[in-house]
């Protein structure tokens, strides 16, 4: 299951950048690090270790909707 957090008015900051954070490198965060609002995005069934390229662009595509449709 995919999440990201938002402020609800459709900013793009979001606390877990995969990018960056890809591997957990660095120190995850605690909950209260997080924007007020956490949205589930897509469930999909992980087969392996890593998750699939595929998988974390349909995720990455579905925060930029919902995100699109809190600025209107």
């Amino acid at each position: 299951m995919t999440f990201f957090d938002t402020d609800g008015s459709g900013a793009d900051d979001p606390t877990i950048d995969y990018d960056s954070y890809a591997g957990f490198q660095r120190p995850r965060p605690w909950p209260d690090d997080f924007e007020d609002i956490l949205r589930l995005s897509t469930g999909f069934m992980k087969r392996a270790q890593k998750t699939p390229p595929k998988e974390i662009g349909f995720a990455r595509l579905v925060r930029q909707e919902d995100l699109r449709h809190d600025k209107h």
